[in-house]
């Protein structure tokens, strides 16, 4: 279509093409945008799951050893790359399920251990087996200060010498994470990294919005800067939920220069949760075509076996693993999907939900339900379904039955009441 005739004067709607990236059959329609106003583009992220650590934090939660293994079974099904396993030095349960998880080899997964700059526990994640080493500390100076009465000297000198000694004994991998970095000047971090840098072979560092406080323009801007002052150093970003803004500062982290992201399954970790694994996943692969090497048919029953073990099950509204992201209620909505349905000229699926729930391994799929905003295509979709049929005159009346019901109950209406409905409407009820 000519671009100069004005709008008004188009003899009709045209047909655009549809197809990759954002558009598959049966499998996704996420908008097209994402590739085609795109500023940047990565081909290729990490994920790195913290779901039996940093998870292992979430309130009220308890991972028995036999379940930690569990956990990381179902991980090691999704080829998540790296699992970062626990803290060894926090209790022998910790320490056994991660033996065992060394042993089983897995072939796709590598296997972090969690320590402290402590040479104790940097020697019990090598005893262990892991394959690599998060050591942590506080970067915030407030806390330093006034917490742990730490001086610079020592917090550095700690530091400089646990990533030493981690390398010296033989991790492949060491990265040091500076935890409540959002929230400390960069005149303390970067000098504090200047002189880490300076004197040790360290191999990753991870950023983390610790208490969930940034936004994606801070995100991308502070990774720009640490990648352009540290080029060496391989970039993580770990970051939690709090203000809403976890998921789009995984994609601004990568902007800036981040390599990889920090996860935990169904969002599980102390206060509102790290960034979910599975949506994190779903955003790169479906929205972003970024690779994750990750098999997202395994996400779901992941996403199940932890919320069985944690006892904490999906918000109703949770994306990708919700229960309401596959329930369709507006009666507009469903006109829109019955016309399409039985539209002989043009099909095209994924109307209503952006990402099957077939790519993620979830068997269920996306059904319309019967309440308040139903309408007459609504008894039409779920008459078809169960192989009724009515006429125009039935269906009228049965929608008027679902709406006064809805009321009454204020919930939705079962197909089980609907088709009840249609017998009374038959009746002369």
């Amino acid at each position: 279509m000519d671009q100069n005739i004005p709008f008004s004067q188009w003899t009709e709607v045209p047909d655009y093409d549809m197809g990759e990236p954002f558009y598959q059959e049966g499998v996704k329609w996420t908008t097209r945008h994402n590739f085609e106003l795109e500023k940047k583009h990565i081909d290729h992220v990490v994920l790195h799951d913290v779901t039996l650590r940093d998870g292992d934090q979430t309130p009220g939660s308890v991972f028995l050893e036999d379940e930690r293994l569990r956990i990381a079974d179902a991980l090691a099904e999704m080829k998540m790359p790296r699992i970062e396993a626990g803290m060894p030095v926090v209790s022998k349960a910790v320490e056994n399920a991660m033996r065992r998880m060394v042993a089983r080899n897995y072939p796709h997964s590598k296997i972090y251990g969690f320590a402290r700059a402590v040479i104790g526990d940097v020697d019990l994640c090598k005893d262990v087996g892991c394959q690599g080493i998060i050591i942590e500390y506080c970067v915030n100076p407030i806390i330093i200060k006034h917490a742990y009465k730490k001086t610079p000297k020592e917090v550095v000198s700690n530091l400089i010498a646990a990533i030493n000694h981690a390398k010296e004994i033989g991790f492949e991998d060491v990265a040091f994470m500076g935890w409540d970095w959002f929230r400390t000047p960069i005149e303390f971090t970067r000098p504090l990294i200047q002189e880490i840098y300076d004197n040790t072979q360290l191999d990753g560092l991870v950023i983390v919005d610790t208490y969930g406080s940034s936004t994606p323009d801070a995100v991308e801007e502070m990774f720009r800067l640490f990648k352009e002052w540290f080029p060496r150093l391989r970039l993580e970003f770990h970051g939690h939920t709090d203000n809403g803004c976890g998921d789009a500062n995984c994609l601004a982290a990568l902007w800036g220069g981040a390599e990889v992201i920090h996860t935990s399954i169904n969002g599980m970790g102390e206060r509102c949760g790290n960034n979910p694994t599975e949506e994190v996943a779903v955003l790169m692969e479906v929205h972003k075509g970024i690779d994750t090497g990750l098999d997202l048919t395994k996400i779901a029953p992941a996403c199940y076996v932890v919320s069985t073990i944690s006892n904490i099950p999906f918000a109703a509204n949770k994306p990708v693993m919700g229960t309401r992201a596959l329930q369709i209620e507006s009666g507009v909505s469903l006109d829109i999907e019955y016309k399409m349905a039985h539209n002989k000229d043009y099909t095209v699926t994924n109307i209503y939900n952006t990402v099957s729930p077939s790519v993620v391994g979830r068997l269920d799929k996306v059904h319309p339900v019967l309440g308040k905003n139903s309408g007459k295509s609504s008894i039409r979709l779920i008459l078809e379904e169960e192989g009724v049929s009515a006429t125009d005159q039935e269906i009228a009346q049965v929608l008027d039955k679902v709406k006064a019901e809805s009321y009454v109950t204020k919930s939705g209406v079962s197909t089980h009441m609907m088709l009840k409905f249609l017998d009374d409407v038959r009746a002369g009820k």
